[in-house]
């Protein structure tokens, strides 16, 4: 059974396409079918993982969330950089940004399950289904807190970061109660951790006395290596160099455990 998993913060800059990129380079080198959702219109993933970067004009996933298109989910998917790995892109354009407020503005009933309806046409393909989310709370991150079993929470050790996961939380809440009653909280990855600095200790304190949440153990550290190796559209494992094999295994036992709880917060 193919389990989809929303990877999300409201903030920018907190490493959600980093994460969802390497969690999905984890999946594959574990044998998971994997496809990797670009709902984000910056359409970062979708560079850094496309086997063959796609062009202005090609289709993506805008195309398969419009009613303005007869396009489908299985008709834009594409390759990605590794065996095993497919993409739902973002191309180079604004169509993202346009169908986000089309979902807005439409006045047809259910516009919030488009991509829940969308992924259960091709759902027993894949082992996973991570849905790299935009930095906002919109309809775009509704349609995929409405698809996901589970949602990952990426954030920093960072005042502003844990302050902002409030809304993040309400959201989540709302989504639970009124479309997606079993949608769970199945950790929260902290990114970019600087353990040397005061401000990341305490931060990261308040973040562990968050009631009924799962705070993913040890944090990410602040790497160059994560984003040289993202830029490069290649696995931490396959760079080469300890710490960059060393934060591969780091991702994949974080993708482990959220994968395999089955429990998760309700929060």
């Amino acid at each position: 059974m193919s389990l989809t998993l929303a990877i999300s913060n409201q903030k920018g800059g907190v490493g959600k396409t980093t994460t969802a990129v390497n969690f999905a380079r984890a999946a594959v080198t574990e044998g998971r079918r994997t496809l990797l959702v670009d709902l984000d219109p910056q359409g970062n993933a979708t560079m850094s993982a496309t086997k063959e970067a796609p062009g202005p004009d090609d289709v993506g996933i805008a195309d398969a969330l419009s009613d303005r298109t007869e396009e489908t989910l299985d008709s834009v998917i594409v390759p990605g950089v590794w065996e095993g790995l497919d993409i739902a892109p973002t191309p180079p354009n604004e169509a993202l940004t346009g169908v986000r407020n089309e979902l807005i503005t439409s006045q047809t009933p259910g516009t919030e399950h488009r991509l829940a309806e969308q992924l259960s046409g091709i759902a027993d393909r894949y082992d996973l289904i991570i849905i790299d989310c935009p930095p906002s709370l919109d309809h775009l991150t509704l349609n995929a807190l409405v698809a996901a079993q589970r949602v990952a929470i990426v954030t920093q050790a960072k005042v502003y970061s844990v302050a902002g996961l409030g809304r993040l939380l309400n959201t989540i809440a709302v989504v639970r109660k009124y479309y997606n009653p079993t949608l769970t909280v199945a950790g929260v990855i902290v990114n970019q951790y600087e353990p040397r600095t005061i401000g990341a200790q305490s931060a990261l304190e308040d973040l562990e006395h968050i009631e009924g949440l799962t705070i993913l153990d040890p944090p990410i550290p602040k790497r160059a290596v994560i984003a040289d190796a993202l830029e490069a559209a290649t696995g931490l494992d396959q760079w080469g160099g300890r710490d960059a094999t060393d934060l591969a295994a780091l991702y994949r036992q974080h993708l482990d455990t959220i994968t395999n709880n089955t429990k998760g917060s309700t929060k």
